[in-house]
């Protein structure tokens, strides 16, 4: 960053004493983030700058899942993942995962036919892909592939029912548990489909797409949106007239200076799939996650009540392609403290201090190690922590509130899906390049509503939307869409649903690569292997909150004999 060097040393010399008082520092921190925060906020967007120390954001998100998958702190794979799962989101996940559902019958082995994948068939995995795969490109050495797309980037084949991966899945432990969530649904979609053809795929376990030189299509959490690098240019333009760096959407973006006039750099393109979190969490039968979304509602009051806008998270993102730098005028971010607004999430609760009657909004939890060098100023990180945190709130509970943000963090908020599921209150999406699965499923003015990118226009948008829900016409058509968004979250986000979406995904890529599947080389320098999960006939193990579930000892027994070289149970 540029330009904010100029001061005089005696200046900076004097600032740094008057700043010893605790109380000072607060004081002056407050007025320069809450002054700069709404000038950010309202400014022209320019050239977007760097996002400090991505390679460390990379390595928080790395870090291992606490017991039951739900990280008390959103450092584990960012994203703005939202996994606070507390005491009462697991109690009515599990109300409604032990008992027997109606549908059991749903659940067993080849008994599901495959979603259709025509023009005219619901697009139930978001994509950017056009035309075939490179063959070359798709059979490159391990070391080929990894120089162009990434050592994250892993290869499989399923060929008569067996699964196999290029890489050692037991040693390479970095986002190990993403994998081993991802090979379970695999597995299960083996097991479930009357039909599945052998296939080969490559799917990427980073919050965001990467950097990749090769034709190849792989399947990812979040896919940049179509059209947003048709042009070539790394600068791109949305809609609404929001300009952002492409090269900062992608894995390590921000480790590195992006010619605003130069070509956007190569990326996967494939099909996007679901995170983690939701397989982890809502993979239940659908009458299951009917009495889960009930006893959501009821927690919350079985309507929305309180007229506010409410988010929490963490400082996940840095800038993620999001414009905070205007120009000239951007020398103030220069300082130490101007980290709290080149990070939009923090930059977000800053602003929403100036606006307690309508927004419940503020980080959860702030992670020093994803803010670059300031992260290790203690007097910058207890500022922040002062100013922009806010008290735990129960996602449960989240129901009674009118409003209720989705912002991405890493990369697409992987929350959301709950969120659309709780039906009480309205989402407000803010708009962004990433799209997820499901992308085509919700539609906004039916299922939720949006903001800008830039966050410009979202204190504009609260207010609107609060004071429709303060007349009784504006609250029944929130509570509709509310509903509407819960009902498509059913079957959407059901075990189901979810399964259908990743098979849907595997079809449209074998059609992008329709050769004949072979089994790869055991043996050799290039030699791939039989990927082997540990699971236990009893409910270890299992991630899917069903797989884990007492009644479900049958299926489990199922699973494990019929995919018995890919499960050790």
């Amino acid at each position: 960053m540029g330009g904010g060097h100029g001061h005089a040393h005696g200046s900076h010399h004097k600032l740094g004493q008057a700043l010893r008082s605790r109380t000072l520092r607060l004081v002056v921190l407050a007025l320069v983030a809450l002054q700069l925060t709404t000038w950010l906020l309202h400014a022209r967007p320019g050239a977007p700058a760097p996002a400090p120390h991505a390679a460390q954001a990379r390595a928080a998100a790395a870090a291992p899942a606490a017991p039951g998958g739900a990280p008390a702190a959103e450092a584990h794979q960012g994203a703005g993942t939202g996994r606070q799962a507390s005491p009462k989101l697991r109690s009515c996940q599990s109300l409604a995962a032990d008992a027997p559902p109606q549908d059991i019958e749903l659940l067993a082995r080849r008994a599901r036919a495959l979603p259709p994948i025509g023009a005219d068939a619901p697009v139930l995995a978001a994509s950017n892909w056009r035309g075939l795969a490179n063959r070359a490109h798709v059979d490159a050495p391990r070391a080929q592939l990894t120089k162009a797309c990434g050592a994250h980037l892993f290869r499989y084949r399923v060929v008569r029912g067996v699964i196999y991966a290029d890489h050692d899945h037991a040693a390479m432990r970095a986002l190990a548990g993403h994998r081993n969530t991802f090979l379970e649904a695999l597995a299960v979609a083996v097991w479930l489909y009357k039909d599945l053809p052998d296939l080969e795929l490559a799917a990427s376990f980073a919050d965001e797409p990467s950097r990749c030189a090769l034709d190849i299509p792989v399947l990812q959490y979040a896919i940049i949106a179509p059209g947003v690098a048709a042009a070539g240019n790394n600068t791109a333009t949305d809609a609404d007239g929001v300009r952002f760096s492409v090269t900062q959407l992608l894995t390590g973006g921000g480790d590195e200076p992006a010619d605003p006039a130069g070509p956007a750099p190569r990326h996967y393109t494939g099909w996007a799939m679901n995170y983690p979190w939701a397989w982890e969490n809502l993979s239940l039968l659908p009458s299951a996650l009917r009495s889960y979304q009930g006893c959501v509602l009821e927690r919350a009051g079985g309507r929305a009540s309180t007229a506010q806008l409410v988010w929490r998270g963490s400082n996940t993102g840095g800038t993620r392609g999001w414009p905070p730098l205007a120009g000239p005028a951007a020398a103030p971010l220069a300082h130490p403290w101007a980290v709290a607004l080149l990070n939009k999430r923090i930059a977000l609760a800053l602003r929403a201090r100036s606006h307690g009657d309508i927004m419940d909004v503020g980080l959860h939890a702030l992670i020093p190690e994803i803010m670059g060098p300031a992260g290790g100023d203690a007097q910058v990180v207890a500022g922040i922590r002062a100013l922009a945190t806010r008290p735990f709130s129960d996602m449960e509970r989240w129901g009674r509130f009118a409003l209720q943000l989705s912002i991405d963090g890493h990369g697409s908020p992987n929350r959301l899906p709950f969120q659309y599921l709780q039906g009480s209150s309205v989402v407000l999406k803010v708009r962004s390049p990433y799209h997820d699965s499901y992308e085509e499923l919700f539609k906004e003015g039916v299922h939720f509503e949006s903001c800008k990118y830039d966050l410009s226009d979202v204190v504009e948008r609260t207010r609107e939307l609060l004071k429709q829900f303060g007349g009784a016409d504006g609250r029944k058509r929130m509570a509709r869409m509310a509903a509407s968004a819960g009902e498509q979250a059913l079957r959407t986000f059901s075990l189901l649903g979810q399964l259908d979406a990743l098979a849907y995904a595997l079809l449209k890529v074998k059609a992008a690569m329709p050769w004949a599947v072979r089994e790869p080389p055991l043996h050799g320098a290039d030699r791939w292997q039989v990927v082997v999960l540990q699971r236990g006939r009893g409910s270890g193990g299992w991630m899917s909150p069903t797989l884990r579930a007492g009644w479900a000892a049958g299926v489990r027994q199922s699973l494990c004999e019929a995919l018995a070289k890919n499960l050790v149970c």
